[in-house]
């Protein structure tokens, strides 16, 4: 397999993500100068996403990336909030530091944005993977109500929705009175 890589951007100025692509040369629309020195061949996505340090909303603490994802990622993405899709597409997560979450593919129906805002008490916001059924099968990232968290989520929804293959959804919880 060959990778390659596409850089893109978007109107956000809080999101640019490089995405790293895998295809097999019979299959590969890209250009030959776009490929990348990397080599990731369990994986047949791994999308780099940028978390400014003031968003609050992280990954839960939890270890659930099969270990191909954690040796990759020591290899290659330290420090980086990484989505992945496995080579055989059956599981998709997220990666960072010693936090990680996954989901297996054949279950997962959507990205689930949620939010219940500020009133007596705190709100807050988060990004699920959900099931068909609709019921929760991992939390992408989650913190308390801020419009920061709020915005990245918004905006990490869409590229991990496709990235996932999965469709998008919103749920809004209401006031936290």
């Amino acid at each position: 397999m060959n990778l390659t890589r596409s850089v893109k951007t978007t109107a956000f100025p809080l999101l640019e993500f490089v995405l790293l692509r895998y295809a097999s040369t019979n299959q590969s629309t890209t250009k030959p100068s776009l490929l990348a020195a990397l080599s990731v061949s369990t994986m047949k996505e791994w999308i780099e996403i940028n978390r400014p340090v003031d968003v609050e909303a992280d990954i839960p603490l939890k270890d659930q990336a099969p270990t191909e994802v954690r040796d990759e990622y020591d290899r290659s993405s330290k420090n980086k909030f990484i989505a992945w899709v496995s080579g055989d597409s059956n599981l998709i997560g997220c990666i960072k530091n010693n936090r990680s979450i996954s989901a297996e593919f054949e279950f997962a129906a959507a990205v689930e944005l949620y939010e219940m805002e500020p009133a007596k008490g705190s709100g807050y916001v988060g990004l699920d993977i959900k099931s068909k059924n609709g019921e929760c099968l991992t939390v992408i990232a989650s913190s308390r109500y801020s419009q920061k968290s709020l915005q990245w989520l918004k905006q990490v929804q869409p590229i991990l929705a496709k990235v996932f293959q999965l469709e998008e959804r919103y749920e809004y919880h209401g006031k936290d009175a």
